[in-house]
């Protein structure tokens, strides 16, 4: 059994998850959060390690009894890239590819500056199919690296949130493993949003909304675009999360699903995860489920399928 300690550094505060990975399944030993927030976008600053005090005090609190660190950060804070074309481009032709949209970036940096992650996506209704990079400054990792050092536990992944919601969702629904189902944050103004088909990922965007208003049309515009050019159909449902989930926003939401004939709820990140925690803290994770699927999915290895560069 190995345990893993999972870092979520939401753009609200840090979310802080211990899980065994047992042979029988994931059981959650310890989930807690911070007061403030890390500044993704400040972390060389110095005042991280200020701030970083709250998490390790923490982690502190419990058994240091993990065997590896994980780190997730907000999809809106990493860079990423679609490559179209041709599937399964070879490591080469990523690297030359990916080359260049690392200099418009960041003309002072090459592509060893940074850890490269590519998934292949599936084809699409148009039998087109993509490449999506997730690209991580290795300075920033390194970083993590020292301010974690006094654990001495390895770092050995990194996730955005999406893709480990993603994860989240395929560990907790394996019945809908062979639908087309879409997984979307909602949070910080922003709208994460994939597609997964036959346990595949086929499709990713991120979109922008002003306000809780404009959710339901932007949705419903993007489900529009979705099930004419991506898949036919969602019969598996929409599964939301993200710390800007209220009731009010997940009404909305709904009443959009239902307009598609599907469900919509909240993506429950504990459906199948044993505990042996509190009845108390119990009925919080039940009431906070929509917070935790980029800490679940991102405690565990990736079901997709992808190169490292």
């Amino acid at each position: 059994m190995k345990k893993v300690l999972t870092l979520f550094f939401n753009i609200d505060r840090t979310y802080i998850i211990k899980i065994t990975n047992d042979p029988k399944g994931l059981i959650l030993d310890y989930f807690n959060s911070t007061d403030s927030f890390i500044d993704l976008d400040a972390i060389h600053s110095g005042e991280i390690e200020i701030n970083f005090g709250e998490i390790e005090n923490i982690v502190d609190s419990q058994p240091i009894d993990f065997d590896s660190i994980n780190l997730v950060f907000p999809a809106e804070a990493i860079m990423t890239t679609q490559i179209p074309g041709k599937s399964k481009l070879d490591k080469d032709e990523l690297v030359k590819i990916i080359s260049v949209e690392l200099i418009k970036a960041y003309p002072k940096l090459n592509i060893t500056d940074f850890e490269i992650e590519v998934f292949q996506l599936a084809n699409n209704l148009k039998g087109e199919s993509k490449q999506l990079s997730v690209i991580f400054q290795k300075s920033d990792i390194e970083l993590f690296e020292q301010l974690l050092f006094k654990y001495n536990k390895p770092i050995t992944k990194q996730y955005i949130s999406i893709i480990a919601a993603a994860n989240a969702f395929l560990y907790n629904y394996p019945e809908l493993h062979e639908k087309n189902n879409a997984i979307i944050g909602i949070q910080n103004n922003f709208m994460d949003f994939c597609v997964i088909s036959n346990g595949n990922l086929i499709y990713y965007n991120l979109l922008n909304y002003l306000d809780d208003a404009s959710i339901p049309d932007i949705l419903e515009k993007e489900l529009n675009k979705v099930t004419s050019d991506i898949v036919p159909n969602l019969s598996g449902g929409l599964y939301f999360y993200g710390s800007d989930l209220t009731k009010s926003v997940l009404l909305s939401v709904w009443e959009i699903a239902m307009l598609f004939g599907v469900e919509g709820k909240r993506l429950n990140a504990f459906r199948m995860v044993r505990t042996n925690l509190s009845k108390r803290e119990r009925e919080y994770a039940a009431r906070t489920m929509q917070i935790y699927p980029a800490c679940i999915g991102g405690a565990i290895p990736n079901y997709f399928s992808s190169i490292v560069i």
